[in-house]
């Protein structure tokens, strides 16, 4: 397993990364849809929409690199000895 660090690191910005999603794009698009906001801006609603998708997708392979570094298997260097089967 590769050291608890990089998993750490991993997971600590994909954590980043969605507290930076909810503190300024979705804050931003809950306050242009809010019951008292007369008008919309549609190019700033795109605009975070994109955004969102881009960092969702950072976010997935953030999580996915993650994931395959907790379950790669440990190098030990060593190579398993093969026991002897008297039955074959």
């Amino acid at each position: 397993m590769p050291a608890p660090t990089s998993l750490i690191a991993f997971s600590l910005v994909a954590f980043g990364m969605v507290a930076l999603d909810y503190a300024y794009i979705y804050r931003n698009l809950a306050e242009t849809f809010a019951p008292d906001a007369t008008t919309v801006n549609a190019n700033q609603v795109v605009t975070l929409y994109q955004l969102s998708r881009l960092l969702k997708g950072a976010i997935l392979s953030v999580s996915i690199v993650a994931a395959i570094l907790a379950l790669w298997p440990e190098h030990t260097g060593s190579v398993p000895a093969r026991e002897y089967d008297p039955a074959l």
